[in-house]
């Protein structure tokens, strides 16, 4: 029995001949290949010889970028500036070749190809890339995912990431990660209803996030409910350090005692 056969790509019966994995080996032998190439896309100070051809059936950012009657079509070598080697390197051999394996790749690598799918309008790698993250969920990169998706506006995405952060809320307020979360990310987290940990744990937490991201503070400290902590707990841990003014405490403390008389 033929290797042909073996791979399926000739169905004699009906007629059909599909030379789909020969398409892809011979485009694959081009990747990084100088034969032919008629374009050199440069990142950081590694060059890498292209084809526009590809590059731009492929992609609809590159078919503007190349072919789009743009500055750059001229030119026979563009940077692309901005763009993690690691990332692009994956990014290139899977237009070559359709293949990516993301299992070995760190997890920021992982994210920096997902931005730059996103930018290059790759949306089937994003999807991909999404539904791998999705389920490699951690404390350790939850707070990353969900930035990167609400930046990215993957919507399915920054509903699975928030619905892991409410189901490990205390943990996550208390993990080395929570800090990396951006002002914008930390603010949609903690409007939740559902992110429940106790409110002044929350409030510490903000805390501690702000001695790295600080000038956001005020802005992050509007999202805590006062109202929800004990008189001590405003008195004796929000009130000393000063980050809140005397009359939202006292606003605090009124509520709170509207809350329980009502």
């Amino acid at each position: 029995m033929s290797s042909n056969h073996h791979r399926g790509l000739i169905g004699p019966s009906s007629g059909e001949i599909e030379h789909v994995y020969y398409l892809s080996e011979h485009f694959g032998a081009l990747h990084l290949n100088e034969d032919y190439s008629d374009i050199i896309l440069k990142v950081d100070d590694q060059k890498f010889h292209a084809h526009k051809v590809i590059l731009a059936a492929r992609s609809e950012y590159f078919r503007a970028l190349l072919f789009g009657g743009m500055r750059e079509s001229k030119q026979s070598e563009i940077e692309l500036k901005g763009t993690s080697i690691e990332a692009f390197k994956g990014l290139l051999k899977y237009i070559y070749t359709g293949h990516m394996s993301l299992a070995p790749l760190k997890e920021d690598v992982v994210l920096d190809i997902l931005g730059l799918a996103h930018q290059y309008g790759f949306v089937d790698l994003e999807t991909a890339i999404s539904d791998f993250l999705r389920q490699a969920l951690s404390l350790t990169n939850v707070c990353a995912i969900f930035d990167a998706a609400r930046l990215y506006q993957l919507h399915y995405l920054t509903r699975v990431c928030a619905s892991f952060m409410d189901s490990h809320a205390m943990q996550l307020i208390t993990h080395e990660t929570f800090a990396q979360l951006t002002p914008g990310g930390l603010k949609e987290l903690l409007e939740r209803d559902s992110f429940y940990a106790p409110e002044v744990d929350i409030f510490r937490a903000v805390v501690d996030w702000a001695k790295i991201n600080g000038p956001e503070l005020e802005s992050v400290l509007s999202t805590v409910r006062l109202q929800l902590m004990t008189v001590s707990e405003l008195l004796n841990v929000v009130r000393p350090l000063r980050l809140v003014t005397p009359d939202t405490i006292l606003d605090a403390l009124t509520l709170r005692t509207t809350c329980r008389d009502s």
